[in-house]
């Protein structure tokens, strides 16, 4: 990635905005763009005793910028992100958390 689409991609995840990120999620993300998420831990232990595979997507626009909002819970004049320090594997891709 450039610096600049770094820095676009970092800033919608903490925008108020609701307009100006739905305009960040069309310009970063192809329409049928796909968004891989690491389920909860929950839902892993149970794909892992049912010996099958747990990947949640978000797919498209709509679902991509649903993401982006319950990501972070936005107050009046602040943002608040949830915080995760790790890194994991998700469906053939390393994911980064932090």
């Amino acid at each position: 990635m450039t610096h600049a689409l770094d820095l676009a991609y970092v800033a919608l995840w903490i925008e108020p905005d609701a307009e100006w990120r739905q305009r960040a999620v069309s310009e970063l993300w192809t329409e049928d763009a796909v968004h891989i998420l690491q389920p909860p831990q929950e839902v892993l232990r149970v794909a892992a005793a049912l010996d099958i595979g747990a990947t949640f997507q978000a797919r498209g626009h709509r679902e991509l910028e649903a993401r982006v909002v319950s990501a972070c819970v936005t107050g009046r004049s602040r943002v608040t992100c949830r915080r995760r320090l790790s890194r994991s594997r998700i469906a053939a891709r390393c994911k980064f958390r932090g």
